[in-house]
């Protein structure tokens, strides 16, 4: 499966080990259209959630069948 660490998508963060969560500094952001917060163009395939966030944070490994190419 391919995973956010080789997807365009995929922003990781840049930040220290001693952040305030374990692992912190190992995760990142999804960049992709289908999740983050363009909700005047819904789509079926779109990760729906509810939060005031509209930004799905995934680790390296997470797999996702929005995956691109870099």
């Amino acid at each position: 499966m391919k995973t956010c660490k080789t997807c365009a998508h995929w922003e990781p963060v840049n930040v220290g080990a001693d952040s305030l969560f374990p692992g912190y500094h190992l995760g990142g952001y999804c960049q992709s259209d289908k999740i983050n917060g363009n909700w005047d163009k819904w789509k079926r395939d779109a990760l729906v959630f509810a939060g005031e966030d509209p930004e799905a944070w995934t680790g390296p490994n997470f797999g996702c069948v929005h995956w691109v190419t870099k």
